[in-house]
Protein backbone atom coordinates (compact mmCIF):
# COMPACT_ATOMS: atom_id res chain seq x y z
CA UNK A 1 0.00 0.00 0.00
CA UNK A 2 1.53 3.58 -1.00
CA UNK A 3 1.37 6.66 0.64
CA UNK A 4 -1.21 8.46 -1.11
CA UNK A 5 -3.53 5.40 -0.38
CA UNK A 6 -2.31 4.67 3.28
CA UNK A 7 -3.42 8.70 3.33
CA UNK A 8 -6.52 8.42 1.55
CA UNK A 9 -7.91 5.12 3.85
CA UNK A 10 -7.00 6.97 6.82
CA UNK A 11 -9.55 10.13 5.59
CA UNK A 12 -12.11 7.97 4.81
CA UNK A 13 -12.20 6.13 7.69
CA UNK A 14 -12.10 8.78 9.52
CA UNK A 15 -15.21 10.67 7.83
CA UNK A 16 -17.14 7.68 7.80
CA UNK A 17 -17.53 7.72 11.84
CA UNK A 18 -19.87 10.55 11.36
CA UNK A 19 -21.87 8.99 9.07
CA UNK A 20 -25.64 7.67 9.95
CA UNK A 21 -25.25 9.75 13.45
CA UNK A 22 -27.20 12.73 12.19
CA UNK A 23 -29.75 11.90 9.86
CA UNK A 24 -30.53 15.68 8.89
CA UNK A 25 -26.41 15.78 8.28
CA UNK A 26 -26.55 13.00 6.08
CA UNK A 27 -29.66 14.28 3.91
CA UNK A 28 -27.16 17.14 3.52
CA UNK A 29 -25.05 15.70 2.32
CA UNK A 30 -26.17 13.73 -0.26
CA UNK A 31 -28.33 16.74 -1.48
CA UNK A 32 -24.61 18.75 -1.55
CA UNK A 33 -23.23 15.62 -3.23
CA UNK A 34 -26.03 15.45 -6.00
CA UNK A 35 -26.45 16.82 -9.20
CA UNK A 36 -27.77 20.23 -7.82
CA UNK A 37 -27.93 23.21 -9.84
CA UNK A 38 -28.09 25.91 -6.69
CA UNK A 39 -25.32 24.56 -5.10
CA UNK A 40 -22.45 24.46 -7.91
CA UNK A 41 -25.08 27.39 -9.76
CA UNK A 42 -23.57 29.54 -6.56
CA UNK A 43 -19.74 29.60 -7.82
CA UNK A 44 -20.38 30.86 -11.44
CA UNK A 45 -22.89 33.20 -9.96
CA UNK A 46 -19.32 34.40 -8.40
CA UNK A 47 -17.84 34.52 -11.60
CA UNK A 48 -20.82 36.89 -12.82
CA UNK A 49 -20.45 39.35 -9.96
CA UNK A 50 -16.67 39.57 -10.89
CA UNK A 51 -17.79 40.16 -14.47
CA UNK A 52 -20.03 42.76 -13.84
CA UNK A 53 -17.59 45.23 -11.78
CA UNK A 54 -14.82 44.28 -14.69
CA UNK A 55 -17.34 46.00 -17.12
CA UNK A 56 -15.37 49.47 -17.23
CA UNK A 57 -11.66 47.36 -16.74
CA UNK A 58 -9.29 47.39 -19.99
CA UNK A 59 -9.86 45.40 -22.31
CA UNK A 60 -6.09 43.55 -20.98
CA UNK A 61 -7.68 42.98 -17.41
CA UNK A 62 -10.98 41.31 -19.23
CA UNK A 63 -8.54 38.87 -20.75
CA UNK A 64 -7.93 36.65 -17.70
CA UNK A 65 -11.55 36.34 -16.86
CA UNK A 66 -12.31 35.27 -20.38
CA UNK A 67 -8.86 32.92 -20.08
CA UNK A 68 -9.64 31.61 -16.81
CA UNK A 69 -13.73 30.78 -17.67
CA UNK A 70 -12.63 28.84 -20.44
CA UNK A 71 -9.44 27.03 -18.99
CA UNK A 72 -12.09 25.79 -16.20
CA UNK A 73 -13.81 24.06 -18.77
CA UNK A 74 -10.58 22.89 -20.32
CA UNK A 75 -9.55 21.74 -17.03
CA UNK A 76 -12.11 19.01 -17.13
CA UNK A 77 -10.73 17.81 -20.29
CA UNK A 78 -7.56 17.52 -18.67
CA UNK A 79 -9.17 15.48 -16.02
CA UNK A 80 -10.96 13.08 -18.41
CA UNK A 81 -7.81 12.42 -20.43
CA UNK A 82 -5.77 11.57 -17.33
CA UNK A 83 -8.86 9.33 -16.01
CA UNK A 84 -8.69 7.40 -19.21
CA UNK A 85 -5.46 7.11 -19.32
CA UNK A 86 -3.61 6.50 -15.73
CA UNK A 87 -4.54 2.97 -14.03
CA UNK A 88 -7.99 2.62 -13.65
CA UNK A 89 -9.27 3.70 -9.98
CA UNK A 90 -13.13 2.50 -8.54
CA UNK A 91 -14.72 4.84 -5.93
CA UNK A 92 -14.66 4.21 -2.88
CA UNK A 93 -18.00 3.85 -2.55
CA UNK A 94 -17.94 0.31 -4.55
CA UNK A 95 -15.27 -0.66 -1.91
CA UNK A 96 -17.15 -2.62 0.99
CA UNK A 97 -14.36 -2.00 3.39
CA UNK A 98 -15.16 1.62 2.64
CA UNK A 99 -18.31 2.12 1.87
CA UNK A 100 -20.49 3.57 4.83
CA UNK A 101 -24.16 3.25 2.83
CA UNK A 102 -25.08 6.62 2.55
CA UNK A 103 -26.05 6.24 -1.21
CA UNK A 104 -27.72 3.00 -2.32
CA UNK A 105 -27.89 3.89 -6.23
CA UNK A 106 -25.05 5.55 -8.39
CA UNK A 107 -24.96 3.72 -11.15
CA UNK A 108 -24.05 6.50 -13.47
CA UNK A 109 -20.89 6.57 -11.63
CA UNK A 110 -20.08 2.64 -13.29
CA UNK A 111 -16.97 2.89 -15.46
CA UNK A 112 -15.99 6.56 -14.35
CA UNK A 113 -12.31 6.47 -13.21
CA UNK A 114 -12.80 8.41 -10.00
CA UNK A 115 -9.21 9.81 -10.36
CA UNK A 116 -8.96 13.04 -10.52
CA UNK A 117 -12.45 14.43 -10.14
CA UNK A 118 -13.42 16.86 -12.74
CA UNK A 119 -15.80 18.76 -10.24
CA UNK A 120 -13.01 19.72 -8.41
CA UNK A 121 -11.03 20.83 -11.48
CA UNK A 122 -14.16 22.71 -12.87
CA UNK A 123 -15.37 24.33 -9.63
CA UNK A 124 -11.20 25.17 -8.16
CA UNK A 125 -10.47 26.27 -12.10
CA UNK A 126 -13.44 28.67 -11.70
CA UNK A 127 -12.91 30.20 -8.32
CA UNK A 128 -9.31 30.72 -9.68
CA UNK A 129 -10.67 33.05 -12.18
CA UNK A 130 -12.86 34.59 -9.66
CA UNK A 131 -9.97 34.93 -7.31
CA UNK A 132 -7.46 36.33 -9.89
CA UNK A 133 -9.49 39.43 -10.00
CA UNK A 134 -10.75 39.38 -6.57
CA UNK A 135 -9.09 38.08 -3.38
CA UNK A 136 -12.13 38.61 -1.13
CA UNK A 137 -15.07 36.87 -3.87
CA UNK A 138 -12.14 34.81 -4.47
CA UNK A 139 -11.47 33.16 -1.12
CA UNK A 140 -15.36 32.57 -0.68
CA UNK A 141 -15.08 30.89 -3.98
CA UNK A 142 -12.30 28.57 -2.92
CA UNK A 143 -13.88 28.06 0.51
CA UNK A 144 -17.41 27.22 -1.23
CA UNK A 145 -16.04 24.97 -3.80
CA UNK A 146 -14.08 22.87 -1.13
CA UNK A 147 -17.06 22.93 1.80
CA UNK A 148 -20.25 22.18 -0.47
CA UNK A 149 -19.18 20.80 -3.51
CA UNK A 150 -15.83 18.68 -2.75
CA UNK A 151 -16.16 17.49 0.41
CA UNK A 152 -19.50 16.29 0.56
CA UNK A 153 -18.33 13.76 -2.57
CA UNK A 154 -15.70 12.52 -0.12
CA UNK A 155 -18.11 11.73 2.69
CA UNK A 156 -20.86 10.08 0.24
CA UNK A 157 -17.97 7.88 -1.03
CA UNK A 158 -17.84 9.10 -4.56
CA UNK A 159 -14.48 10.14 -4.75
CA UNK A 160 -11.03 10.03 -2.86
CA UNK A 161 -9.46 12.61 -1.11
CA UNK A 162 -6.22 12.39 -3.38
CA UNK A 163 -8.95 12.66 -6.50
CA UNK A 164 -9.90 16.04 -5.14
CA UNK A 165 -6.46 17.38 -4.32
CA UNK A 166 -5.42 16.40 -7.89
CA UNK A 167 -8.55 18.20 -9.65
CA UNK A 168 -8.29 20.96 -7.72
CA UNK A 169 -4.33 21.05 -9.15
CA UNK A 170 -5.96 20.86 -12.76
CA UNK A 171 -7.91 23.27 -12.15
CA UNK A 172 -5.70 25.91 -10.41
CA UNK A 173 -2.56 25.03 -12.59
CA UNK A 174 -4.58 25.40 -16.06
CA UNK A 175 -6.30 28.94 -15.26
CA UNK A 176 -3.17 30.26 -13.78
CA UNK A 177 -1.67 29.55 -17.30
CA UNK A 178 -2.95 33.09 -17.89
CA UNK A 179 -0.03 34.84 -16.34
CA UNK A 180 2.40 33.48 -19.25
CA UNK A 181 1.02 36.83 -21.27
CA UNK A 182 1.54 34.68 -24.67
CA UNK A 183 -0.57 31.90 -24.02
CA UNK A 184 -3.38 34.12 -22.36
CA UNK A 185 -3.73 36.53 -25.58
CA UNK A 186 -2.83 33.52 -28.06
CA UNK A 187 -6.06 31.58 -26.53
CA UNK A 188 -7.96 34.05 -26.02
CA UNK A 189 -7.82 36.45 -29.30
CA UNK A 190 -11.30 35.35 -31.13
CA UNK A 191 -12.94 35.57 -27.88
CA UNK A 192 -11.85 38.85 -27.21
CA UNK A 193 -12.38 40.19 -30.63
CA UNK A 194 -15.93 38.44 -30.46
CA UNK A 195 -17.09 40.13 -27.13
CA UNK A 196 -15.42 43.81 -28.14
CA UNK A 197 -16.95 43.54 -31.73
CA UNK A 198 -20.44 41.89 -31.12
CA UNK A 199 -21.00 42.05 -27.20
CA UNK A 200 -24.70 41.30 -27.22
CA UNK A 201 -24.17 37.53 -28.63
CA UNK A 202 -20.79 37.10 -26.56
CA UNK A 203 -22.34 37.86 -23.71
CA UNK A 204 -25.49 35.89 -24.60
CA UNK A 205 -22.82 32.78 -24.82
CA UNK A 206 -20.98 33.06 -21.98
CA UNK A 207 -24.59 33.00 -19.84
CA UNK A 208 -25.61 29.58 -22.17
CA UNK A 209 -21.98 28.28 -21.13
CA UNK A 210 -22.19 29.10 -17.57
CA UNK A 211 -25.54 27.49 -17.27
CA UNK A 212 -24.21 24.55 -18.46
CA UNK A 213 -21.33 25.01 -16.22
CA UNK A 214 -23.68 25.50 -13.15
CA UNK A 215 -25.69 21.99 -14.26
CA UNK A 216 -21.89 20.20 -13.74
CA UNK A 217 -22.43 19.57 -17.81
CA UNK A 218 -24.86 16.70 -16.82
CA UNK A 219 -26.47 17.07 -20.10
CA UNK A 220 -22.96 16.47 -21.95
CA UNK A 221 -21.68 13.84 -19.05
CA UNK A 222 -24.87 11.94 -19.71
CA UNK A 223 -24.69 11.65 -23.75
CA UNK A 224 -20.92 10.84 -23.45
CA UNK A 225 -22.31 8.00 -20.25
CA UNK A 226 -24.64 6.71 -23.17
CA UNK A 227 -22.50 6.64 -26.00
CA UNK A 228 -19.63 4.72 -23.69
CA UNK A 229 -22.16 1.54 -22.65
CA UNK A 230 -23.64 1.88 -26.08
CA UNK A 231 -19.65 1.33 -27.91
CA UNK A 232 -19.48 -0.86 -25.12
CA UNK A 233 -22.33 -2.93 -26.22
CA UNK A 234 -22.04 -3.06 -29.36
CA UNK A 235 -17.55 -4.04 -29.17
CA UNK A 236 -18.34 -8.02 -28.90
CA UNK A 237 -20.94 -7.42 -32.25
CA UNK A 238 -18.24 -5.34 -34.25
CA UNK A 239 -15.68 -8.15 -32.92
Amino acid sequence: MNAWSSFDIAIIQFINKFAHRSGAFDRAMSSLGGDNLLVSGFVVALFWWVWAREEQAPVDDREFLVFGFFASMFAIFVARVLALSLPFRERPLYDPLLYNGLIKNQDSLIGWSSFPSDHAALFFGLAAAVWLRSKRLGAVAFFYVFLFICFPRVYLGIHFPTDIIAGAAIGIGVVYLCKVAWIRKVSTRPLMYWMENHPGSFNAFLFCISLEMADKFNAIRHAALLGYRSIHHTLPIIR
